[in-house]
């Protein structure tokens, strides 16, 4: 694999977005971007044309609180216009296990097409949107429009959204307690739990967490092997973060024999909880399960 690193000024420029407006299609703050790829084919005046075999692509700020954004395909193209001292390309084309880390939202799809022309991004391919407000929204097909700041979902549905957002007095907000790529210590030694736990009769947190991501990350786990790529790592996580608003984590079977703190302990003798509780709580389950392999989050 070779890294590049190169000026991507058209990924900061063009959107529509305030700097300090976030959402899930804000990229403007970002000045320059790293590039790790198995295939890059490129102009020598710097006009990247496409990028294969693996492509991960991370935008970077200048500013240190603006948290990098990392994006993943097994391909990307780019489409220039016809005139040769465009600094912008007018499309860029990606395919194949498409992730965006941004940290408001993750966005995962087979394929993404970006319209600088247009501002909009259109992803399709069985595509979702995570974040803390939005669980499990899916749909046929969903475009974020930059200049219009707002997002349309075609043929959608979603798993999860908190009614306390909806209008009335303003929340606080929940605090980061959805996992990164990077909360995990051991992916080897996770995946190869989750691979055994999943096969066995005998109920476990693995067996119950396997049970509850969909069809493509069980076939994951069940083929998982040593080295995980990125995209496989997001797959993973964006599964974990659904599953954190799942009420239906917990069973005392499972997680018999497992040493939960006391905040999990009170959480669960409640009769309900709100979806922000929920999701504390499950973190706190997961954790538990798996104290050597998994980071403990910062909870309030």
């Amino acid at each position: 694999m070779k890294r590049w690193i190169g000026l991507a000024v058209f990924l900061a420029v063009g959107t529509g977005w305030a700097a300090d407006k976030p959402s899930a299609g804000n990229l403007s703050g970002y000045t320059a971007m790293s590039v790790d790829a198995g295939y890059v084919s490129s102009s020598l005046s710097g006009r990247f044309e496409i990028m294969r075999d693996g492509v991960r692509i991370t935008l970077l700020s200048d500013d240190p609180a603006r948290k990098p954004v990392p994006i993943s395909a097994t391909e990307v193209r780019f489409v220039w216009p016809d005139k040769t001292a465009s600094k912008q390309p007018s499309r860029i084309l990606l395919q194949g296990r498409v992730v965006i880390e941004h940290p408001d939202a993750t966005v995962r799809a087979e394929k993404a097409e970006w319209d600088f022309d247009q501002g909009l991004l259109t992803f399709t391919g069985s595509p979702t949107i995570d974040s803390p407000q939005m669980q499990g929204l899916r749909g046929d097909k969903i475009v974020l429009n930059f200049k219009e700041d707002r997002f349309e979902v075609f043929g959608g549905k979603m798993t999860h959204y908190p009614l306390s957002g909806m209008g009335g007095e303003e929340k606080q907000a929940a605090p980061p307690i959805q996992f990164r790529a990077e909360d995990v210590r051991d992916w080897p030694g996770l995946t190869t739990v989750l691979k055994e736990n999943a096969k066995a009769e005998k109920p476990s947190p693995g067996k119950r967490i396997v049970e509850l991501m969909d069809g493509k990350a069980q076939e994951m786990i069940a083929s998982a092997s040593a080295t995980w790529s990125a995209e496989e790592k997001a797959a993973i996580i964006s599964q974990l973060n659904r599953i954190l608003a799942n009420p239906k984590l917990y069973s005392e079977e499972a997680w018999a024999g497992v040493q939960l703190p006391r905040a999990a302990v009170e959480m669960l003798g409640k009769s309900s909880r709100p979806v922000s509780e929920q999701m504390m709580l499950n973190r706190l389950l997961i954790e538990a399960a798996f104290p050597a392999m998994i980071s403990a989050s910062k909870q309030p």
